[in-house]
């Protein structure tokens, strides 16, 4: 029997016999849980020991295998589901981002047109200026008609 040191203090005992091999977990020298590997069904059974109660569980998952595959199957199906909504959402914010760079640079040109017409607008309005002082209007006089004809 091979003995292995587990990490709560107990022991792991193997019988190391082929074809069904058992593993014991043990407190001190109480067995806590027996797990049988049964080579011909593809099952492993285990039986929890409470020597207090005098209870032994064994559980058998053998009749788990039809569901299993099942499962199995259901899963695949779920991940690729979820593997097309993943590909979905991605190519949406894909679309998204670029329809955003597409209205940044519209933005961007619209704003620079903005920027060109007031320089052109303070051109014009600085010549205006010039021509109004030239004629004998103050600069105190010009600013308030400006804002008179502005605020109206």
């Amino acid at each position: 029997m091979n003995n292995t040191n587990s990490s709560s203090g107990g022991v792991l005992y193997s019988t190391g016999i082929q074809p069904a091999a058992t593993v014991v977990a043990t407190s001190g020298h109480q067995p806590l849980l027996t797990l049988m590997k049964d080579p011909n069904h593809h099952h492993i059974s285990s039986s929890h020991h409470n020597s207090d109660k005098g209870v032994v569980v064994v559980v058998d998952d053998s009749s788990s295998r039809s569901n299993n595959s099942r499962s199995t199957d259901d899963y695949k199906q779920k991940r690729e589901k979820n593997n097309i909504a993943v590909r979905k959402s991605r190519e949406k914010a894909k679309r998204r981002l670029k329809l955003n760079e597409i209205r940044i640079n519209e933005l961007m040109s619209e704003n620079q047109q903005l920027k060109n017409r007031v320089e052109v607008m303070a051109r014009v309005v600085g010549g205006l200026r010039l021509l109004l002082t030239t004629f004998g209007y103050s600069e105190s006089r010009i600013d308030t008609k400006v804002t008179e004809e502005f605020t109206n």
